[in-house]
């Protein structure tokens, strides 16, 4: 759809509708139970993911990556450290802004829920 100018939520709708259609059609499960496991806390996180993607859109940064993306050569290792860098520079500044923000609760917390907290997104880190 991004590729056609559409709005990528459509895709996403459809997608969704179609998984509870497909669940419904071969019975693994009614609709209502598919539903119950789709986490309130993760939906609320894919929002402000979309929101944070449509701020960074607003302010003209993906339309610098790909601009980024569209110099390194097609197909090349040029082209694999740019995309490769680029994603491990986000990835190090999303992962260093989620520490920033949690500093302050944990040193409300006890010890043991500190070393808990960053150990669960240390392993979280080597584990993808």
């Amino acid at each position: 759809m991004a590729a056609l100018g559409g709005p990528i939520w459509i895709l996403s709708v459809c997608g969704a509708l179609g998984c509870l259609l497909l669940a419904w059609r071969y019975r693994v499960a009614p609709p209502r139970k598919v539903l119950g496991h789709a986490s309130a806390d993760i939906l609320v996180f894919l929002w402000g993911v979309f929101l944070v993607v449509v701020g960074l859109q607003h302010v003209g940064l993906l339309d610098r990556l790909a601009a980024l993306y569209r110099a390194s050569p097609p197909g090349g290792a040029r082209e694999l450290g740019v995309v490769g860098g680029i994603a491990a520079l986000g990835s190090a500044l999303v992962v260093g802004v989620d520490r920033v923000l949690a500093i302050p609760a944990c040193r409300r917390g006890p010890a043991a829920a500190r070393i808990r907290y960053f150990k669960r997104t240390d392993d979280a880190d080597r584990a993808s």
